[in-house]
């Protein structure tokens, strides 16, 4: 039986590709075609725990997964390291605690077979040929000098949880082991501890938080370095081979996503998009002083040459240059899930694959849409490269467990883009100037022959613009004619609106106060035409204001002439005693309908 996601065995999976050499939208040939659905895979990654490795050294690419479990890594979930081969998955293995990165290394120059690095917890496992080759222990962070005296001098349990509780309020990092023992609050058990781990060394493991691979040197089989991202705000480059930390750079915040490009031998630069929204980078040995401020939090960073993508939670693609510059933006319709980067060495084409929350998945060169591919259900792992005989295979993880295999076709040109480059072609429109009349040539002379007394004019004019602004500026702040004051004591604005069409209105006042303290003992009175108006309450007290919130007053006026004429009311604010008010504003009444009495 088929599957109930297929037709007739095969998934359903739609592909689009744009074209517009008019600047339209066209459907045409699709650039990808299925090699491979498994709805039952149960595969639950992301697009950092997949890598293409020819990890026996045949020379077919098999697909490596770190899986985090159906319930994506929380507690009871199972870690295995799976791996597929053509159709089928051909093995697991188990793995201790949950994956955060994976990667194909090579332990020397020409090591014809690959290893896989997987970052897990404060460790990064090295396995060859699908067998656990080695355990590098990322190193550790410095004690607090005040916590090891501490434990060295304090014999009684709760002198030691007091010194403890102190460092920590002040700030201080403390190890793990001071940690467990200020969670404890029995003295026996707190005593019991203390007997127990006082003779073994205090310890702060740090924990990987994303993982990159940086080429030795030029050659294609060149060994590995590998760069690691750590919780403690710390980049660590391991040497091939040994791992032992080549250098170590500290910054400002938690790398999350990592590109390299270059050689260690020669030049290299890291790309770090860390939790605090910024982009870090690392050139010649030392941290750069180019920084990216990015709108909104990374999902995301890919490296195209000079250029750096970013994915960011504000659903836009962003593409930086090396120097930091933003180079252009693109709105994407859903929330980006994932991005990957796609390259093509065949073609020496260089991509960005884009995951959406709506189950889209994009391709763009720089800024430009190439191809979109629809799915089911969202991916939340892409990886595009060599499987098996194909070197151009797309291999997608769903949320719902389904593992996808797409493959470019061939004559697929992925130069073709959605729009061309260059200006738009109205502007090649030839505009049609109508010819000059003799009016025009009469005025052009007449500015030739005046142009002195003209530009005299004009300046003579915009002073005494500039001058009359100022004026009145100045009589609004002393007069406090404006709806808005602002002085060392407090900030009001006020908003009067009129209701009703007559011969009754509904005077409503609001109030806001915009200082960062309470203020009271405010009075509202109004100024009106005693012969057309009468205001029930024409002077009213306000209670305390709290800072940010709208208070409304209302009052209600009776017009008093049934001729169609309207006069303004000025509501007037001041502050305690002080006859000067500290606010005004004005409203313009409307003309009274007519009483119609009907008979």
């Amino acid at each position: 039986p088929t599957h109930p996601r297929t037709h007739a065995g095969r998934p359903i999976v739609k592909v689009v590709a744009w074209m517009a050499s008019d600047g339209s939208e066209e459907l045409r040939q699709n650039m990808w075609a299925e090699s491979f659905y498994d709805p039952v895979a149960n595969v639950h990654t992301f697009s950092q725990l997949m890598t293409f490795a020819d990890v026996d050294g045949k020379g077919l690419h098999k697909l490596v997964i770190a899986d985090c479990g159906p319930t994506w890594g929380a507690e009871g979930s199972e870690f295995k390291l799976r791996v597929w081969q053509r159709r089928m998955m051909v093995q697991e293995v188990a793995l201790a605690d949950i994956p955060c990165a994976l990667a194909t290394v090579r332990l020397e120059d020409g090591d014809s077979v690959p290893a896989i690095a997987v970052a897990t917890s404060n460790k990064v496992l090295i396995f060859k040929n699908l067998r656990p080759f080695y355990n590098v222990t990322l190193p550790g962070l410095d004690v607090e000098k005040r916590e090891e005296e501490a434990w060295e001098q304090q014999t009684n349990a709760r002198a030691l949880w007091d010194v403890l509780s102190n460092l920590q309020k002040a700030g201080a990092a403390l190890s793990v082991r001071s940690i467990e023992f200020l969670g404890l609050r029995s003295a026996e058990v707190q005593e019991q501890f203390i007997h127990t781990h006082k003779s073994s060394p205090l310890t702060r493991p740090t924990a990987a938080s994303c993982m990159a691979v940086l080429s030795k040197n030029a050659s294609d089989a060149s060994a590995s370095c590998i760069v690691v991202g750590t919780e403690a705000c710390q980049l660590l480059l391991l040497a091939p081979g040994t791992f032992t930390v080549l250098n170590k750079w500290t910054l400002p915040a938690t790398p999350t996503h990592i590109a390299t490009t270059g050689q260690y031998d020669s030049e290299y630069r890291i790309s770090a998009a860390c939790r605090d929204g910024h982009v870090y980078f690392v050139k010649g040995g030392k941290v750069s002083t180019v920084v990216i401020e990015l709108p909104a939090q990374p999902v995301g960073l890919v490296r195209l040459n000079k250029t750096i993508v970013v994915g960011c939670m504000n659903d836009y693609l962003y593409g930086f240059s090396s120097k930091g510059k933003r180079l252009w933006a693109v709105k994407q319709p859903n929330p980006i899930l994932t991005i990957s980067l796609l390259h093509y060495k065949a073609k020496a084409f260089k991509g960005v694959v884009v995951s959406l929350k709506n189950s889209e998945v994009h391709v763009y060169h720089d800024r430009l849409l190439i191809t979109k591919i629809q799915l089911e259900t969202p991916a939340t792992g892409v990886l595009f490269g060599s499987y098996s005989a194909d070197d151009s295979a797309l291999a997608l993880a769903t949320q719902g467990g389904e593992l996808v295999f797409k493959h470019l076709r061939r004559g697929s040109d992925l130069t073709k883009t959605r729009m061309d480059l260059g200006p738009p072609p109205e502007q090649s429109i030839r505009i049609n100037v109508p010819g000059k009349t003799q009016l025009y040539v009469s005025q052009v002379a007449r500015e030739q022959e005046n142009f002195v007394q003209m530009h005299r004019t004009f300046q003579r004019d915009l002073y005494k613009f500039r001058l009359f602004s100022a004026r009145s500026y100045v009589k609004a702040l002393t007069s406090s004619l404006a709806p808005m004051a602002s002085n060392k004591n407090f900030c009001l604005k006020v908003n009067a609106e009129v209701h009703g069409i007559g011969p009754r209105f509904k005077l409503t006042v609001q109030l806001q106060n915009g200082a960062p303290t309470p203020v009271d003992s405010l009075r509202i009175s109004f100024g009106f035409n005693a012969e057309m108006y009468s205001v029930e309450a024409g002077c009213q007290r306000s209670g305390l204001l709290v800072p940010g919130v709208t208070y409304t007053f209302s009052t209600m006026v009776q017009c008093l002439t049934e001729e169609p004429l309207s006069s303004p009311i000025t509501v007037f604010v001041s502050h305690g005693n002080d006859p000067v008010p500290c606010v005004t504003a004005v409203i313009a009444m409307p003309v009274s309908e007519p009483v119609v009495s009907v008979r």
